[in-house]
Parts: structure tokens; sequence; C-alpha cells
């Protein structure tokens, strides 16, 4: 069996024996769940949907103090790699600009 969060466009399912729900917020049943050194807590759904589909497991989702949706990473060098990688792959969009030659 699976959670499956929904929220707004973006849907999400993780495997239900690995997380309990407490305080309104899913979290990992892993001795992982105590890794406590800075760990990521990524809003943007595009990028938790990507995250995701590279095999990486949250510790935590819940919603932040505005409301808005979050799924919390530890910070493994796996996870690192990643979050560069999507950094990356952001800042080559925003400068790969095109240019009229004449």
């Amino acid at each position: 069996m699976t959670w499956r969060i929904q929220y707004n466009q973006s849907i999400i399912e993780l495997e239900r024996n690995n997380y309990r729900w407490l305080k309104g917020r899913l979290i990992m049943n892993t001795a992982e769940s105590n890794h406590k050194r800075n760990p990521y807590y990524i809003y943007d759904l595009s990028q938790v949907n990507w995250m995701l589909q590279q095999g990486l497991q949250p510790l935590e989702i819940g919603k932040g103090l505005s409301g808005d949706f979050y799924l919390k990473f530890p910070r493994t060098s796996e996870v690192e790699e990643k979050v560069g990688i999507w950094k990356l792959s952001k800042k080559i969009l925003k400068s790969n600009t095109i240019k009229e030659v004449s």
C-alpha cells in the first residue's frame, strides 16, 4: 500500500510501511529520520517530483508555516549531488538565451 498525496497538480506516492503519520506530517520510519544535519526542505514541486524520480526518499512530508507543501530530505552525499545537478540545470536554463545573429 502507498500514501498518495495530491497537492495542486502534483501527485506523490510513497510506500506506506516506510512512513508514519505524526502531528500532520509523514515521517520516515528508519534510523535515517534521526539525521538532523541541516536537512533540505524542498518546496518547489517540480524539484520534488524530479528528486523522487531520481530514487531519493524524503524523511518527512508536511506543510510549512505559510501552508506550503514541503518534502524534507537528509543531507547525504547522494542528495547533495542531486540538488547540485538541479541547481546547475536551472542556471543553464536561465543563462541560455537565444541571440539573433545578423
